[in-house]
């Protein structure tokens, strides 16, 4: 059984590979990230995606993705910003503690289409 540690504001990396892959990858490139980050990004986002085994556990600290961050980003030293620690909050998550990764990807299915039906009633 794999467990891959995120910090919170590497919970958004898993909606950003579940709906918009193409564009996040780019957005990581346009950002100056190498190489080797983007492949390590999207490597443990794909495990989470698809290996039924795998447990996610959220840390206050440098997890499985910063370690390939080359340069050292300076965000990833500070604390999670709180917009953050809310959307982590609202999939009903805490930090320190691991979850299976198929609950956080059901978790973030349900969140993201309750958003997009809250938006297609708002335009009617």
């Amino acid at each position: 059984m794999v467990t891959i540690r995120l910090r919170p504001h590497h919970l958004t990396a898993i909606e950003d590979y579940l709906y918009r892959p193409k564009e996040t990858v780019e957005g990581l490139k346009n950002c100056g990230y190498s190489q080797e980050y983007i492949d390590n990004e999207r490597d443990t986002i794909w495990k989470i995606l698809t290996d039924k085994d795998c447990k996610v556990e959220i840390v206050p600290a440098l997890d499985d993705l910063c370690r390939a961050c080359r340069p050292k980003r300076l965000r990833c030293f500070q604390n999670d910003p709180a917009g953050v620690m809310g959307y982590m909050d609202s999939l009903r998550l805490q930090v320190g503690k691991p979850y299976s990764a198929r609950d956080i990807v059901r978790k973030i299915q349900d969140k993201y289409e309750i958003n997009r039906a809250f938006r297609e009633a708002q335009q009617r």
